[in-house]
């Protein structure tokens, strides 16, 4: 409601608009005109009646004077409907001079979407641009449209640009959405035809089949009701429908539901979860630690996130290994000081960390993925204050006066604070490597914990870690019941992850406005109780971490984060390029990223294969998998296995990667030696293999290294193609290929700080500081702005693609928003907002 009122203010409305209609191709109107918007709560027709006045008082101002206006709440009806169904209520339209002596109306939606690490989700995009589609549509059909005026083919989303929530617009072609509209509402008008009086709609639907996803139908409002159905079921499978098992699976794991035997080609991880459910004792997966929790150098880190912003923040707590937490409040949470602080606390463990560790790699542990995002994100919000700030120093030191991105005066911002610097730095790097797989600058601990421990319950329960972890402390404790524990865990006055319950959210926003008074020992309270649940939540995931052993893979994924963070080291020391987010990198820098991601997710998968036996199990039992096998052994002497696959060919050689759930590569006589290119797993088994006569898939295996496990007769292998990895001549090991580091744009082994001053030319690509780029790009923009190519002269208007968190001296952000925020709608439910 806030950012809708600040999209309705001026100038916020003035800009808007005309950054709408320059980018739809629009001229430049001789001026804006925003009808404030009024009785919201009126009923459907007058609301209709109001909206066709306005529309017909705005196509005059465009065919008069040349004008725009921003109109908005307008009310149109339902195509296809009777006229007492329920009206469309676009949030907004534009009605602008067509250059014809007619006006064009350009709908749109007003969309409070939150940007996460800079950018909106797609699918949210999507949604929005086709409730705007059905607007258009609508008012295309309206008969009191006025004469001369036709609905644009484009449409607009204002959606927050930055933190302050400064609308932006979006503008798309309509025309497949509503062609999708379209279709829909014939859909929806043919069912509202067919309608039936039922007296008892009970046994009207009883034939029916239920369809209930734990995860696709957790935000319709009947979830609770359809849960509690299939708990109460007596249908063979409705425990797997409650699991979420997927529908072709179901058939052939009903046997299992009941207690019975499991396929021996059902997935490893579906029939874990439905045995850890039945049971109330979590699995192990088989697979050790590869993670670096625990370790020197890593330091964990909860927060307690502001619903208020998406970079609001009420409070966080950091703990090194091996020490006390250190916790924060902000008074403020939306306040660029509670940014602040939040980097200037995270960098300070940083360098302390960096010093402890000497060259290796540090890390930062996160309870979910939440939190690394809000992290992210929030530095990605003060390295672009930052950068601007180094710009708008230039124009000071040239002795021009700083300007904003649309040209009003700006105020210059202090300078970033250097362990503030440092923390930005680092999270904008873990930013640029988020695709790639083997990197872990930032652990998701609840991640972690998923890859050694099934949890029964639905798997959606799992992305919550205290219940991942309730359940991972049955292996020592007493067993659970799924739906009690779930039902508890969802209950629960706190959360482990940064989002609040709402319960909680609301009583601290409750208490904000005392605390920014300086009465704060409520909000204090609210928020440090918050955190403290948090803290436990990771200590004691933390002591159950330390309890399971290590994998020999994890060397691998240390050394392939030491190489990434020394380039990274080099980026930070000569200020090259480290205030770079993944969204703003170069096209080349980009796709040079590609090849980088297909080498990362190799060997990723070939590291899984190794350390897994439940993940190389799945991988094997899939059918469009070429390198993986499952063998079921036929006799010891000789070792002969029928394997799953027809690929598999006389006379090739094959690795034992697991016998059931033990894993080779973790067994005595295996040893790992980081190479130059690769890692060298020696003492693997490698068998030759030859085809038994008369018996398809049916193969003896001639072991080049013994293995140094018990194979049992009727016993389960995992195999794989030797030439899926690496190979070695004497087959006595083989290589997992090294990924090599992300060092675009970044300081070369031989670059020095003087290194780019004195050689601009040749060091322009690689250690060039963001001092150096900046100015460049100060220059720039005086220049264009001498020529009139620059906002406010230019048109159509340029758009701001960086969308740095800064704003002009005067410039309206949510903070200045006046007078009363009207109640929620009760006409309007979430889905209508989203």
């Amino acid at each position: 409601m806030l950012f809708e009122r600040l999209v309705q203010q001026q100038p916020s409305a003035a800009r808007f608009v005309t950054q709408a209609l320059g980018a739809a191709g629009f001229d430049r109107p001789s001026g804006v005109v925003s009808i404030d918007p009024s009785r919201r709560h009126e009923d459907d027709l007058s609301a209709i009646k109001r909206s066709a006045r306005l529309l017909r008082e705005a196509h005059d101002r465009a065919v008069g004077e040349g004008a725009a206006t921003l109109v908005h709440t307008i009310a149109v009806p339902f195509p296809g409907l009777p006229p007492e169904s329920t009206a469309i209520k676009p949030d907004f339209a534009i009605v602008a001079p067509s250059g014809d002596g007619g006006s064009s109306l350009l709908m749109g939606d007003v969309k409070d979407y939150e940007r996460v690490r800079s950018r909106i989700d797609d699918g949210r995009m999507l949604k929005g641009f086709l409730q705007v589609a059905l607007g258009a549509y609508a008012v295309d059909l309206w008969d009191e449209l006025p004469r001369g005026m036709v609905v644009s083919e484009f449409g607009v989303l204002a959606v927050p640009r930055n933190s302050f929530l400064q609308p932006t617009p979006v503008i798309e072609r309509l025309r497949d959405h509503r062609a999708e509209v379209v279709d829909r509402l014939a859909e929806r008008i043919a069912e509202f035809e067919t309608v039936q009086q039922l007296d008892d709609a009970a046994a009207h639907a009883r034939h029916l089949e239920a369809k209930f996803d734990p995860t696709g139908c957790a935000s319709c409002p009947l979830y609770a009701c359809c849960r509690a159905e299939i708990r109460q079921s007596s249908a063979p499978d409705a425990l797997l429908i409650e699991l979420g098992v997927p529908t072709a699976q179901r058939a052939a794991l009903v046997e299992a539901a009941s207690g019975g035997a499991a396929p021996a080609d059902a997935s490893a991880s579906v029939v874990a979860n439905v045995r850890a459910t039945q049971t109330g004792t979590a699995l192990p997966t088989g697979q050790r630690r590869t993670d670096p929790i625990g370790q020197p150098g890593t330091i964990n880190v909860v927060v307690a996130k502001s619903d208020g912003g998406s970079l609001g923040v009420h409070g966080i707590a950091l703990r090194p290994d091996s020490a006390d937490w250190d916790v924060r409040v902000f008074a403020d949470p939306l306040a660029p000081t509670a940014r602040h602080g939040v980097l200037r606390a995270l960098g300070a463990h940083l360098d302390r960390a960096m010093a402890q560790v000497g060259e290796d790699p540090v890390h930062i542990v996160v309870p979910d993925l939440t939190t690394a995002d809000l992290l992210v994100s929030i530095a990605d919000s003060v390295a672009g204050v930052e950068l601007r700030r180094i710009r708008w120093q230039h124009d000071l030191d040239q002795g021009r006066q700083p300007l904003t991105f649309e040209g009003e005066p700006a105020t210059v911002p202090d300078e970033l604070h250097p362990h503030a610097r440092l923390a930005a730095s680092f999270l904008l790097e873990a930013d640029r490597s988020r695709a790639l797989r083997l990197r872990s600058a930032i652990v998701d601990v609840r991640g972690t914990l998923s890859t050694l421990v099934v949890a029964g319950g639905p798997r959606r329960d799992s992305l919550r870690l205290d219940y991942l972890l309730g359940w991972a402390e049955t292996l020592s404790g007493d067993p659970l019941d799924h739906r009690e524990f779930a039902d508890q865990i969802e209950a629960h006055e706190y959360t482990a992850g940064a989002r609040l319950t709402s319960r909680n959210s609301d009583a601290i926003l409750a208490a904000q406005p005392a605390a920014k008074k300086g009465q704060n020992a409520a909000y204090e309270e609210l928020v440090r109780a918050e955190l403290a649940y948090k803290q436990d939540v990771v200590d004691r995931t933390l002591d159950f971490l330390a309890t399971m052993p290590t994998s020999g893979v994890r060397e691998a994924h240390r050394v392939i984060e030491k190489d990434a963070q020394t380039v990274w080291r080099r980026r930070l020391a000569m200020q090259a390029s480290d205030l770079v987010r993944f969204g703003r990198v170069s096209d080349y820098w980009r796709n040079i990223q590609v090849q980088q991601i297909d080498a990362d997710d190799t060997s990723s998968d070939q590291l899984a294969a190794l350390g897994s036996p439940q993940a190389a199990l799945d991988k094997a039992l899939d059918p469009g998998n070429r390198h993986l096998l499952v063998g079921d052994v036929v006799t010891l002497e000789p070792l002969t296995v029928r394997v799953n696959s027809r690929r598999l060919k006389d006379g090739e050689s094959v690795v034992l990667l697991h016998v059931g759930d033990v894993a080779l590569v973790d067994q005595t006589g295996v040893t790992i030696q980081p190479q130059a290119g690769g890692f060298k797993f020696d003492g693997v088994p490698v068998a030759d293999v030859a085809a038994v006569a008369d018996q398809p898939r049916v193969f003896e295996l001639s072991f080049v290294t013994k293995p140094g496990v018990e194979i049992a007769e009727g016993g389960r292998l995992v195999l794989a193609r030797y030439d899926y990895f690496g190979t070695y001549k004497n087959r006595k090991g083989l290589k997992v290929n090294r990924p090599g580091a992300d060092d675009n744009a970044s300081p070369k082994k031989d670059c020095t700080p003087d290194s780019y001053a004195d050689d601009p030319d040749t060091h322009q690509w690689c250690c060039r500081p963001h001092a150096a780029y900046e100015a460049e790009r100060s220059d720039a923009e005086a220049e264009e702005r001498e020529l009139g190519l620059r906002n406010p002269q230019v048109w159509p208007p340029a758009l701001d693609e960086d969308g740095f968190d800064v704003a002009g001296a005067g410039e309206p952000t949510v903070d200045s928003v006046t007078g009363p925020i009207p109640p929620m709608p009760t006409d309007l439910s979430l889905s209508d907002l989203d």
